[in-house]
């Protein structure tokens, strides 16, 4: 069996790339909670236990602040409020209660929330009527591009234009189609004289398309134009995508103020019965 020396299995080549595989999913990992805590405290507790060890500190006021940071960094990462101090987080906690508010809306207010005064905004500091539309249209716009890109990953025939023409069309090694258009040209139909009659080409753009068809160098350029456009569509895909994130995130932060300030302006229907009391 000496030819095994001057082959490998396929399966061998993925297996290699394990260990990088696990570093860039604890690297995303760590990033994520440096996203939700804003602080690289608990990635630097993880790294001083791995060499050092899990050993308690014994030092009182040490140990002590240790165990605040590590329940501040709790609470910011399963609340994802961004309390800059334990004391912050407890009137947090009283406000919420107090106000019959969920932590998870409080989170979603984002910026509008004001955590140095426990607070929402002053209803003129809340996103208006008519951003929240503008945010809305925009979310969708980007949305959209974001996904028909997307789809364009997957699309296996070349988008081209004709430099006289203008015309954009789809192209492949047996078809050629105008954007827009249900009909086409294909390889076949080139020996025709009715071609751009019944493909609604111009002639002078059939002529290009058959002489297209007839070239040697075809598959390799359809080939290499398909995985260029594809690139291109994965790259505006993740841009549109990260715009989409941002601005959606703008206009949800800017609708769920605003379905707090109503919730705390409300009065209640009904008010407590006072006890009375026999003297």
């Amino acid at each position: 069996m000496e030819f095994l020396e001057n082959i490998r299995s396929a399966t061998s080549v993925p297996a290699s790339w394990g260990s990088i595989l696990a570093i860039v999913i604890a690297f995303v990992f760590a990033l994520y909670i440096w996203r939700r805590t804003r602080s690289t405290y608990s990635v630097m507790v993880r790294l001083w236990q791995l060499f050092h060890g899990k050993k308690e500190c014994k030092e009182g006021p040490v140990r002590d602040f240790l165990d605040q940071q590590s329940a501040l960094m709790q609470f910011r990462f399963t609340t994802g409020v961004p309390a800059r101090t334990l004391k912050q987080t407890q009137a947090l906690i009283e406000w919420a209660e107090k106000n019959n508010e969920d932590m998870g809306d409080v989170a979603a207010c984002g910026g509008y929330f004001d955590l140095e005064r426990v607070q929402l905004k002053e209803e003129d500091k809340l996103a208006k009527r008519w951003m929240l539309i503008f945010l809305f249209v925009a979310t969708a716009m980007f949305g959209v591009v974001s996904v028909g890109s997307l789809i364009g990953t997957t699309y296996d025939k070349a988008i081209l234009q004709m430099k006289q023409s203008r015309v954009y069309f789809t192209f492949s090694l047996e078809y050629a189609k105008p954007i827009g258009s249900d009909k086409g040209l294909s390889r076949e139909q080139c020996t025709s004289d009715e071609a751009a009659i019944s493909s609604e080409f111009s002639q002078a753009d059939v002529s290009i398309i058959c002489k297209l068809f007839k070239d040697k160098s075809l598959a390799p350029y359809v080939t290499k134009t398909v995985r260029d456009q594809r690139v291109a569509f994965a790259f505006i895909a993740v841009s549109f995508a990260w715009y989409f994130w941002g601005v959606f995130s703008w206009f949800l932060q800017g609708a769920k103020s605003r379905e707090m300030f109503k919730r705390l302006q409300k009065k209640p229907e009904h008010e407590p019965l006072e006890l009375v009391s026999n003297n």
